[in-house]
């Protein structure tokens, strides 16, 4: 797990050194697994994570994402855990008041190196409330080479903008 931990830090710490800095985003999010086998183990999910966003063009942001997935739980089941890695885009409306955007990515599975690397997709549709608090609604898929391939929830992010 250090090895795959220092791995993400260094994929956002290279990539951020290449660009001036436009937008650090801390979001943090909850929500209700979707999918057969996810919703057999879990009953929340919850997520953090740290992108860097550029401008790209007008209205148009891109930038690294780093995050940690989180599936809390049922009795007598492991709780699931991911690592997302990746880059996301983000289309701001004409006015700059709603977005929306996709993260893409590797996902690496924590706790547990029998697992492969799998693809990690987060859709989102948001509002922004102040120029430093946004709103989205979001789901969170992850497709692993394992038994649990359809693991994702729908859930609510609040968006924390620090710079």
């Amino acid at each position: 797990m250090t090895r795959k931990l220092l791995l993400a830090l260094f994929f956002v710490g290279i990539t951020t050194m290449s660009f001036a800095q436009d937008e650090l985003n801390i979001t943090l999010s909850g929500g209700v697994p979707m999918g057969t086998k996810v919703k057999e183990v879990s009953d929340m999910a919850f997520e953090g994570d740290v992108n860097y966003l550029f401008d790209m063009y007008d209205g148009i942001k891109a930038g690294p994402s780093l995050s940690f997935l989180y599936f809390n739980p049922k009795e007598d089941q492991d709780a699931l855990m991911y690592l997302p890695l990746g880059g996301t885009i983000k289309f701001m409306s004409t006015n700059d008041s709603f977005f929306v955007g996709t993260d893409l990515g590797v996902v690496l599975p924590v706790l547990d190196d029998s697992k492969k690397t799998g693809v990690y997709f987060k859709p989102y549709v948001g509002y922004n409330i102040s120029e430093a608090f946004k709103v989205a609604v979001s789901y969170s898929a992850v497709e692993m080479i394992d038994e649990y391939k359809d693991s994702g929830y729908i859930g609510l992010n609040l968006i924390l903008n620090v710079l």
